[in-house]
């Protein structure tokens, strides 16, 4: 079931990811820092859960749910652990380790708003991303140049692949459905 408030209904594609992000972050609080995702990581704990932040990024950015997909997929690269064939239903969602608390946010607003670039034919600029994420012009430029380094700009997504991100994401859903987006 999608979610509406202020009109905008926010596919559960975006929830269910939101809510894989805030496990991980909890479990990575526990774990031992990351290099991979320290220039992601912030000074500070964000005010805005993670859901409610991806839902807003959802609803201002204007991107493609399968944007979500993708940043997911990136992110899962970023740990050097993307999904295999047959960890649909696994437990610890693969970010683990590189996503804490202090990171999650800039993780998700720089995968996404990457993957819009990639995917969709029309999207916004990092300033506009940057008010969506709140974070500062300069440090989104920065950040999309950390994961684009990080990933080797490896940005292709195989339909395999995100048949797969989807199938891991529908997995997650109470309620099963056809698609994830």
């Amino acid at each position: 079931m999608e979610q509406r408030k202020g009109g905008a209904r926010v596919p559960r594609a975006v929830s269910v990811l939101a809510g894989l992000l805030e496990r991980a972050a909890e479990l990575g609080d526990d774990a031992p820092a990351s290099s991979a995702a320290a220039a992601f990581r912030g000074r500070a704990l964000p005010a805005i859960p993670v859901r409610r932040y991806a839902e807003r990024i959802y609803r201002y950015a204007g991107c493609s749910p399968a944007c979500f997909v993708v940043a997911y997929v990136y992110l899962d690269r970023l740990a050097q652990r993307p999904l295999e064939d047959g960890d649909a239903a696994a437990e610890a969602p693969a970010v683990v380790g590189v996503v804490d608390s202090y990171s999650v946010h800039r993780l998700l607003i720089t995968a996404v708003m990457v993957a819009a670039k990639f995917m969709d034919d029309m999207h916004c600029n990092n300033a506009y991303f940057a008010r969506v994420g709140g974070v500062e012009v300069v440090e989104m430029n920065g950040l999309e140049l950390e994961l684009l380094f990080a990933l080797r700009f490896r940005l292709n997504v195989t339909p395999d692949t995100f048949a797969r991100y989807c199938a891991a994401l529908e997995g997650q859903m109470l309620v099963p459905m056809a698609r994830c987006c």
